[in-house]
Order: structure tokens, then C-alpha cells, then sequence
């Protein structure tokens, strides 16, 4: 089996927004910025499903591939907080089958509450399974299509179910950024270190400056969305320009991000408490190291190898080629 090469540039932006997230969730974050982690995961997922979605020999293989690559950890994880936390049975099947619902405080969370990304990216799994049917030069479209009308939809008709707030979110167009980035950098438009520099650039500055101008929630789209995907295409440009360093530490992070994203709640719950003396700076950073530490931990001893096996058992080699 041929695996297809993991670009540092996107397995560093993967650690560094799960970082952003776990510090946002800390009682000593000021600042909504961590949150703009969760908007950068979604530009690269989007770039992610182009590249693999290319290469897929099938839409059954691409859905296959997607749920193993997700599913397992987070049926875990929910199934273990859920019975932890005493959640109705109800809550928990809702919740493992990536169905929006309201929790009883009435946010629109599932049991491990950092899932709620999770049903966007199993929407947008599914969108581009059924148009991985036509023919290729018209699923671009196709799905730009679907998404705009998605998220129109939503500001003209302002539905109250949960589920249609849901999928008709502005945020699915992060999405949609990042599968165009993907073809400009298939391209060529990317390959400049130079102009993924300024491209960088701009995305934090365009970031930071909120601290000045703090837009509100609801254009979380320009807010961080566009921010999100010129960091994403910025560090693109630059390791395609080759100035992007190897940091083996930082590409580790990278690739057990998933974990880490689904495992910080509880150990923030766990450890908040314990460090709370101590001063700002120095109870974020333990805190932080701590979550990359289970995350890692998780990533190895049971994301890895629970993945491995049930792709073993379950698909066939040209499957697992695409994951």
C-alpha cells in the first residue's frame, strides 16, 4: 500500500489549534481567539476531503474510510463520559449517532461537548460521499452549490429545530475554503514561500486584531473563518516554497490532535482544580502540557491500535489506502 504523504504544514496547524482550544476552555483564558482553532480543523478538513476524495476508488471506501478514521475514538469517549456523567441513554445514542440535540441546559452540545464539530464534519462526510457520483468535474460545484443554498436558506427562513440551525450554519462554508485552497495548491497557486508568508501574515494579524475589534458570533465566518483559511494556504505556500521546518514534537501533536480534541475536557475537568494557586501562565502551560500528554497517550494505546484493527477486519487494502 502506497500512503499518500502527510504535509507537515497541516499536521503543525493541527496541533497548534487543538493547543488554541484547549487554552480557550481554561479558566484563565481572556480571549475568544482559541475558539478560531476549531475554524482552522475545519478549513483543513475540507482541504483533507479534496485530497483524499481524489484518490478514493469508491464513495463506500471515502464514508468507510472517514468513519474509521473518527468514529471509534468518539464512540468511546462518549459511551465512557456519558455513563461517567450519568446521561440519559438517550443522550448517548443521539449524541454516537452525530444527531444535533439540545443537552439539558439546553445548548446544543452532545455528552462530550467538543462533538458538536463532529456533526458538521459527519454532514460535510456525507455531502461529499454522495457527490463522489458524479462526475468529477462537476462535484466542486456541485457541493458549492449545496452549501450556499444550505446556509442562505438558514438566514432567509431562521429555523428553531435544532437540527436545521445546525446545517444551515455559515460555518459550513469553512468547508468549502478548504477544498478551494486544495485545488489551487494542486495548482501550483500555493507553491511560493513568499507569498505563503504574506498569506500568513495577514491571517494573524487579521487575527489579533480583534483584540482591538472583537466582531460578534455571528460573523464567525469573516471573524475567523477568513483569517483560518489564509493561515491554512499561508503554510501551504511556505512548506511548499521549502522553508517550512522539521519539528518531529510539533508533528507528533499533530497527528494525535484528535485526541487530544476529544480528551481535554476531561482532563481540564481533572486538573483545573489542583493547579488553580498557581499563577496564570504557569497553570495554563501545565495544563497544556498535560492534555498533549494524554492526547498522546490516547492517540497511541487505543486511537491507533483500535483503528488498525477494526480496518483490518473491516476493509479491504484500497480502503485503507485512502485514509
Amino acid at each position: 500500500m502506497v500512503q499518500r504523504p502527510v504535509l507537515l504544514s497541516l499536521q503543525y496547524l493541527r496541533a497548534i489549534a487543538a493547543t488554541a482550544v484547549v487554552v480557550f476552555h481554561t479558566e484563565w483564558s481572556h480571549t475568544v481567539l482559541g475558539a478560531a482553532g476549531v475554524d482552522i480543523f475545519f478549513v483543513i478538513s475540507g482541504f483533507v476531503m479534496a485530497m483524499v476524495g481524489d484518490r478514493a476508488p469508491s464513495p463506500r471506501a471515502f464514508i468507510t474510510a472517514r468513519a474509521l478514521r473518527i468514529v471509534p475514538l468518539y464512540w468511546l469517549v462518549t459511551v465512557a463520559q456519558g455513563v461517567a456523567g450519568h446521561e440519559s441513554l438517550r443522550r448517548i445514542l443521539l449524541s454516537i449517532a452525530f444527531i444535533p440535540h439540545l443537552d439539558p441546559k439546553g445548548n446544543a452540545w452532545p455528552v462530550v461537548i467538543p462533538g458538536w464539530t463532529l456533526n458538521y464534519e459527519v454532514f460535510f462526510y456525507v455531502l461529499v460521499t454522495g457527490l463522489l457520483f458524479a462526475p468529477y468535474w462537476i462535484r466542486l460545484w456541485a457541493l458549492g452549490l449545496a452549501l450556499l443554498a444550505l446556509v442562505v436558506s438558514g438566514l432567509v427562513l431562521h429555523p428553531v429545530n435544532v437540527v436545521a440551525i445546525t446545517y444551515t450554519n455559515p460555518i459550513l462554508l469553512e468547508f468549502m475554503a478548504g477544498i478551494v485552497l486544495h485545488r489551487a495548491w494542486r495548482r501550483g497557486w500555493l507553491r511560493s514561500d513568499r507569498i505563503g508568508v504574506g498569506l500568513f501574515g495577514l491571517g494573524v494579524v487579521s487575527l489579533l486584531a480583534q483584540f482591538t475589534w472583537p466582531a460578534p458570533e455571528a460573523w464567525r465566518l469573516l471573524q475567523w473563518g477568513l483569517p483560518a483559511s489564509l493561515i491554512v494556504a499561508g503554510s501551504l505556500g511556505i512548506e511548499a516554497g521549502g522553508r517550512m521546518p522539521v519539528w518531529p514534537w510539533l508533528s507528533l501533536a499533530g497527528s494525535a490532535s484528535y485526541a487530544v480534541y476529544l480528551m481535554h475536557g476531561t482532563v481540564l475537568h481533572h486538573l483545573q482544580s489542583p493547579v488553580r494557586p498557581l499563577p496564570a501562565p504557569v497553570a495554563v502551560g501545565m495544563l497544556v502540557v498535560a492534555c498533549l500528554v494524554v492526547g498522546v497517550g490516547v492517540h497511541f494505546l487505543i486511537e491507533r491500535p483500535v483503528t488498525a484493527a477494526l480496518r483490518r477486519l473491516l476493509t479491504p487494502a484500497r480502503v485503507a489506502a485512502v485514509t
